[in-house]
């Protein structure tokens, strides 16, 4: 009955049901324990572990498989014993302990060897280059990866055959061997696509790109997984392997500052969620796109995707997914200077009237508790705010000061007040006019402030706020205004305060 358990529970795992999977492996954990039979229970908790790897949850997956290694040695089991060590080499692996998943495997070879099973010395030889990799131990890396590679040809093992290639790749790369590590990461792509899986093609399109990067042709990224996302689609890929795919595209051209790329493919992933019936899906990319808007400054856009996951997330139930969309439209109104706006406007204010009586009356709890509500408020009061309500705190109660610095704030610029002159905006630019410089309202973004000059350290500094950008700027992915804010702000500290 164990042996028919763990091969469900395997079988779910390369379907990629993992909750499925875990949800098994613990029912019949709890089954086999409950009749005290210690080749069910050690069956089952090394199939635990390989459940925890597959969910990436090294620390679970460690735990699991030392629990199990006690019973499978008193059942003088030379299969699961390797089973075991190998799920613990795995763990260590994933937690990045190299050195000690190395000296795992070195162990564990006399006993994967007893056990007369050629895919274990597969996995034995893969995880040694694995901790080699980590180690940066590239030629090491390689001679184990070839091993295994060797062994999974023989025994016909697509997937084996994947693993070993990519990781091949990987060490090709680390030893300078670029345009190799290329061709190769190409040829694990084709077998990963071959078995409709995108998260392989993702890890062997990583290794194209940082060789391509060491080629001195980092640019070549996005093309090379548009192309893979291409030939995936071709190939006839699941939604699911599809999202994947398109997630990468979308960070790599993220990540070269290819921002309207990154969202166009945004777009394109909220459609294929919609036409596949995935409101998860669908409010998790509706977000992140609503997020790559707010850092281009596209403040109305980003503003109405945030609106939509949030609608998204509250009807699915998922209430810390609602606040996380609140939270991202509050940054997107503060930073528009319009707090007034914000959705936790009214709970900022409340907290902040329920922290200033918690000081006075010395409540601790409720100091700490305001901590909590402000950073749910995601900055929705001013900072002008916070300072009148703590001058006038510190005006009635002078101990508060005291009290709160025992709480672990920093009140410094409390304690020694800096008067500090404003030189209006407008008046500033009055003066500009007349020395014969006129600035249109987009180029409009200092407001200069300068330190009492009576004070022994005299300093200067200026405020530059850019206006919301109009769509030309948008497609330019560059403020014109940034450069000359810069300039205009040293050019203020030249004007006498009022």
């Amino acid at each position: 009955m164990a042996k028919e358990a763990t091969t469900q529970v395997r079988k779910l795992v390369e379907e990629d049901k993992l909750a499925e999977a875990e949800r098994l492996a613990a029912t019949q954990l709890d089954a086999f324990r409950g009749k005290s039979d210690n080749a069910g229970t050690a069956a089952m908790l090394l199939a635990t572990a390989e459940v925890a790897l597959a969910q990436v949850q090294s620390a679970k997956a460690l735990k699991a498989a030392r629990e199990a290694w006690p019973l499978a040695k008193a059942l003088s089991d030379k299969r699961m014993s390797a089973e075991v060590l190998m799920a613990m080499v795995s763990g260590l692996n994933m937690q990045g302990s190299a050195r000690e998943a190395l000296k795992a495997a070195t162990t564990s070879a006399s006993m994967v060897a007893d056990a007369k099973e050629p895919a274990l010395d597969a996995a034995l030889q893969h995880a040694i280059a694995t901790a080699h990799l980590k180690l940066e131990d590239a030629e090491d890396a390689l001679e184990a990866e070839e091993k295994a590679l060797a062994i999974y040809k023989n025994l016909k093992d697509n997937k084996g055959i994947a693993v070993s290639t990519t990781t091949i790749a990987k060490a090709q790369r680390v030893l300078g061997h670029f345009d190799q590590a290329i061709s190769t990461a190409k040829e694990a792509a084709a077998l990963w696509r071959s078995m409709g899986q995108a998260a392989g093609i993702v890890a062997a399109v990583e290794t194209i790109i940082d060789a391509q990067a060491a080629l001195g042709n980092p640019k070549a990224a996005l093309a090379s997984v548009e192309e893979e996302l291409n030939l995936l689609r071709k190939a006839g890929a699941s939604t699911k392997n599809e999202l994947i795919m398109m997630e990468k595209v979308a960070q790599v051209a993220s990540d070269q500052g290819q921002k309207l790329e990154a969202l166009r493919t945004m777009e394109e992933m909220i459609k294929v969620c919609k036409n596949a019936n995935d409101k998860l899906g669908e409010a998790q990319k509706t977000k992140l796109a609503a997020e790559t808007h707010a850092e281009m400054n596209h403040s109305q856009d980003a503003l109405r995707l945030a609106k939509e996951a949030e609608e998204l997330f509250g009807n699915l139930g998922l209430k810390d997914e609602v606040e996380e969309a609140k939270k991202l439209q509050t940054r997107i109104f503060v930073n528009k200077g319009q707090h007034s706006k914000a959705p936790h406007r009214s709970e900022a204010l409340l907290a902040l009237k329920s922290f200033v009586r918690a000081v006075e009356q010395r409540e601790i709890d409720q100091v700490k508790q305001f901590e909590v509500s402000l950073d749910k408020a995601a900055s929705a009061i001013k900072d002008t705010e916070m300072s009148n309500a703590l001058e006038s705190l510190f005006e009635r109660d002078p101990s508060a000061l005291s009290f709160l610095e025992q709480q672990g704030w920093d009140l410094t610029s409390f304690k020694v007040p800096t008067k500090i002159y404003q030189y209006p905006h407008k008046a500033f630019y009055l003066t500009t006019i007349a020395g014969g410089m006129n600035f249109g309202p987009q180029f409009r973004s200092v407001n200069p402030y300068r330190k009492d000059k009576a004070n022994q350290d005299p300093r200067a500094c200026s405020v530059c706020f850019l206006p919301e950008t109009e769509a030309w700027q948008g497609q330019l992915l560059y403020r014109p205004g940034i450069m000359d804010a810069g300039i205009q702000a040293c050019g203020s500290f030249g004007f006498p305060p009022f």
